[in-house]
């Protein structure tokens, strides 16, 4: 039940971008392969997340800004983006712009499993509620930031290269602030979260339509 409710939402966030280009769908076994070594991928990340790891910082708002930057958005994106160099980019398949999301989508939503199986079955942190949780806004923010990714590297192949750099930066600053939300203690942060939710949504519907419109 538990790996279901942890699947679940990856392959729904898959299935609706893969079938979203109607027009221009992309063959299954490149996508697949993203999603499996997006998965395999997710193993080097946790490591180098762990080596980044500090003791706790006295100050709450730079221990929360080092953990939501350096020790999380910072690996994830990272490592996220060189596969998709290494994997996707100079890929025959990769023949027009809309491709970029759904690679990048396919390879984050691999790690996006992997890392969500460990959450739900972790001993003190896991369970139904928060694999239902992480189904409703973790996997859709990392699909999001993916997304967002993909839209950047598109741009990069089919128009100016310097854009590579806002496929890691913007997806990066997009994380930073989703897990700074997160953890920081605020009087309003359920409020503040939800407002980032939903711009977090509306930029990825505006990204998505420009580059299948």
């Amino acid at each position: 039940m538990l790996l279901q409710l942890a699947m679940l939402p990856v392959f729904l966030f898959c299935l609706y971008i893969y079938k979203y280009d109607k027009t221009h769908r992309e063959p299954a076994f490149p996508a697949l392969l993203c999603l499996v070594y997006g998965a395999l991928w997710a193993a080097p990340i946790i490591l180098f997340e762990q080596m980044a790891a500090v003791p706790q910082i006295s100050d709450d708002f730079i221990n929360t800004l080092y953990q939501s930057a350096i020790t999380a958005a910072l690996p994830e994106e990272l490592f996220k983006l060189i596969l998709f160099m290494l994997l996707i980019y100079n890929h025959p398949s990769f023949n027009c712009p809309f491709d970029g999301i759904v690679y990048s989508v396919f390879i984050c939503m691999g790690f996006a499993g992997a890392e969500n199986i460990g959450y739900v079955f972790h001993p003190l942190l896991g369970g139904l509620k928060t694999a239902i949780l992480r189904g409703i806004f973790s996997i859709p923010c990392h699909g999001i930031f993916a997304a967002v990714m993909g839209y950047f590297a598109a741009l990069a192949r089919f128009k100016k290269a310097y854009f590579i750099i806002y496929a890691f930066i913007v997806p990066f600053i997009l994380h930073t602030v989703y897990d700074f939300i997160l953890i920081y203690p605020c009087p309003f942060d359920t409020e503040l979260f939800i407002i980032y939710f939903a711009f977090l949504i509306i930029l990825c519907l505006i990204l998505k339509n420009r580059l299948t419109s």
